[in-house]
């Protein structure tokens, strides 16, 4: 069964344009009020890696979106959305290691502007698609979002000695251009279960 559009989006949509008699300053917004945004498509990307039809894996996707990844689009500070789930990012990289935090800062890379487009994407496009279809599964088995952010920090940290070590904002985002061999799970069970503080 797929779940109700997530309360988050709204039901009605409503654009002023200059002039509503111009037909060329009229903007269509499809029936679902859901405007499709730059990089929507990496949330159904693989989903093609599991099903073999369009359908059956459009109506996946549906449900996934609907669910959860709604949430990482609207701005709001209720739990599991895009602002609530930044800011829990921004707290564990505080509390895990401030050093690297505030080095980020410091050369002008805002640990949490590297950080965004991961979680805006579920980290879709940035990591494998065997390891992100993990990291979704166990979103799904926990039924919340506060896995990604806390991937995210895991990341941060497995960099930690790189990003300490660039002097400038582009060095340190360089260090983490490079993504296709990290592990996402071994990451998250070593920062939740395993990790010892740096201080």
């Amino acid at each position: 069964q797929v779940p109700k559009l997530c309360s988050l989006l709204p039901t009605t949509a409503s654009i002023e344009t200059p002039d509503p008699t111009n037909e060329d300053e009229k903007i269509s917004i499809p029936p679902s009020t859901v405007i499709p945004y730059y990089q929507m498509s990496l949330l159904a990307a693989p989903f093609s890696f599991v099903y073999a039809g369009v359908e059956e894996m459009y109506f996946v996707w549906r449900a996934m979106y609907c669910r959860y990844f709604c949430r990482l689009h609207v701005l709001s500070s209720r739990p599991n959305s895009i602002l609530y789930l930044s800011r829990m990012f921004e707290n564990l990289l505080l509390a895990a290691h401030p050093k690297v935090f505030y080095h980020g800062i410091k050369v002008g890379a805002h640990p949490l502007r590297t950080a965004f487009p991961w979680i805006f994407t579920a980290f879709s496009g940035v990591l494998p698609v065997f390891q992100v279809l993990q990291l979704w599964d166990r979103v799904i088995a926990y039924d919340s979002l506060e896995l990604i952010p806390t991937l995210a920090a895991a990341i941060y940290i497995f960099r930690a000695e790189n990003v300490l070590a660039s002097k400038t904002a582009e060095e340190v985002h360089a260090v983490f251009k490079e993504t296709v061999h990290i592990q996402a799970i071994p990451l998250l069970q070593h920062f939740l279960f395993a990790r010892k503080s740096p201080m």
